[in-house]
């Protein structure tokens, strides 16, 4: 199976034009989305992945809609600190913004997030353990051909830790620009996982947002 990470669009919050940790995309996002989707069109995804953070249901409903696969939401799949101060977005507000997302049972009327709280980088690492395993089942059963999954920055590392086989307490971050594509292949048979390209941002053009892109490694608090 080939899995595709891509990173969500540019938001509103990586731009600080808002405080709300969980923001749609900007201008600038929606546009590198809409890049991506052209690299995907002819590719014959199967199925879309993504958290129920507003950047990533964004990103996967225009991927959605420009590739015809069907898209589903993870709540493990959210970022790194996504529920100390606010509570989630609502199952209803989900389904009118976001209508071509599943949800799963757990997002209700009273927001994903309230339950969750201080989470650290060992709480993060087995969060998207979970993840890495039901990517694993969906290879194994060879049932998808072509998976993308929308990620973020720090659970975006976390989850290809697990993907690569890298030790939870090796310090490595991988920066991925936002919409940038990372390509692995999956043989569960052999236990391969070969890496095809590692944030990959041709297709972005002038979209590529270098000055946003801090050298510091991120904090985990």
């Amino acid at each position: 199976m080939e899995l595709i990470l891509v990173r969500h669009g540019e938001s509103l919050h990586n731009i600080k034009a808002v405080t709300s940790w969980d923001s749609e995309l900007s201008i600038i996002g929606k546009e590198q989305v809409r890049l991506v989707g052209e690299v995907l069109l002819n590719e014959q995804v199967d199925e879309i992945w993504c958290s129920p953070m507003q950047r990533a249901l964004e990103t996967a409903q225009i991927l959605s809609s420009k590739t015809q696969a069907s898209a589903r939401a993870f709540v493990h799949l959210s970022e790194h600190g996504h529920g100390w101060e606010e509570n989630g977005l609502s199952r209803s507000f989900i389904e009118n913004q976001y209508p071509l997302i599943r949800l799963p049972s757990e997002i209700d009327e009273d927001g994903w997030a309230r339950h969750w709280n201080h989470e650290s980088r060992s709480d993060l690492y087995r969060r998207m353990g979970y993840i890495a395993d039901q990517i694993t089942k969906v290879a194994a059963s060879k049932r998808l051909k072509k998976l993308v999954v929308v990620i973020h920055g720090k659970s975006g590392t976390e989850l290809l830790k697990h993907l690569l086989q890298i030790p939870e307490d090796a310090n490595y971050y991988f920066r991925m620009f936002n919409c940038g594509i990372t390509r692995l292949y999956l043989n569960l048979e052999t236990n391969e996982r070969t890496v095809i390209c590692m944030n990959d941002i041709s297709h972005l053009g002038d979209l590529v947002q270098m000055k946003n892109l801090s050298r510091s490694v991120p904090r985990y608090r």
